[in-house]
């Protein structure tokens, strides 16, 4: 009779740490299927901006280098010292526009879609508001040109409504350097009605 009594002692001191151990694993397997999956990281698409501002450097940025960013340019032309190259952007017959001074991207002009729904707040986010306000010739076009000059960024927009249609990225400078370079047709005077 003693071998039997012993027979499960020894069962129970080789069953019972088997018995926890189980117990331990599937508390530790049940605790990480609870575990949410992590989320993925959000899309970045080329062109919200300013991000393009990482990838277009005015000054550093040299033709070679939009082409490997944005491929062969639509067209070019040459009038002077400056090489306008033109590059397809995501609305039909619209381009993001580069002008090449003395081998570097001297301004680079980059079309928003209004299908991405980006608002002004891309670029007042980051630099605030403008500290300058250009207005074009016609009194009816509803979009102005705010500029950053001494950030070396612009958009051509409506505050009001938030409407975003293109971004500007240059050399920094001063107002009427942009203005006499970059910003001709636009003025810091608001036309008045019926005046052209």
């Amino acid at each position: 009779m003693k071998k039997f009594k012993l027979f499960p002692k020894k069962y129970f001191l080789l069953v019972i740490p088997s018995l926890i151990a189980t117990a331990y694993l599937f508390s530790i397997s049940t605790k990480q299927s609870k575990i949410p999956p992590s989320t993925p990281a959000p899309v970045i698409t080329p062109f919200p901006q300013p991000v393009l501002s990482k990838m277009v450097i005015p000054g550093k940025t040299t033709e070679l280098d939009l082409n490997n960013f944005l491929g062969t340019p639509a067209s070019s032309s040459v009038e002077g010292e400056l090489t306008t190259l033109k590059y397809n952007s995501t609305l039909a017959n619209l381009y993001h526009t580069a002008i090449i001074k003395n081998g570097t991207v001297a301004i680079f002009k980059q079309v928003v879609n209004y299908t991405d729904k980006q608002t002004t707040n891309i670029v007042t986010d980051i630099y605030g508001v403008a500290p300058y306000v250009l207005y074009s010739a016609y009194p009816v076009d509803p979009f102005h040109l705010y500029v950053y000059p001494n950030i070396g960024i612009s958009y051509l927009g409506n505050e009001p409504d938030k409407t975003i249609i293109e971004i500007w990225y240059f050399i920094p400078t001063t107002l009427n350097k942009f203005i006499s370079e970059w910003g001709q047709g636009y003025s810091v005077n608001k036309p008045k009605a019926g005046q052209y």
